[in-house]
């Protein structure tokens, strides 16, 4: 659990960073672009709130 929060507090500090190289050599479009496309692959990468919080639907006997 310790080594996951390290790697996850050093990604979340090295990204402002790295957004705002990427911003002043592309440009914000490509930015927030990328930004987005990150996005919607962790959206589908991850579970849906009904596969969370719904329990499997069960067939009477």
């Amino acid at each position: 659990m310790g080594a996951q929060n390290t790697v996850q507090n050093l990604v979340a500090a090295g990204t402002p960073p790295a957004l705002g190289a990427l911003i002043t050599h592309t440009g914000f479009g490509t930015a927030f672009a990328l930004a987005g496309a990150l996005a919607l692959a962790a959206s589908a990468a991850s579970p849906g709130v009904a596969a969370v919080t719904r329990p499997a639907a069960r067939r009477p006997a």
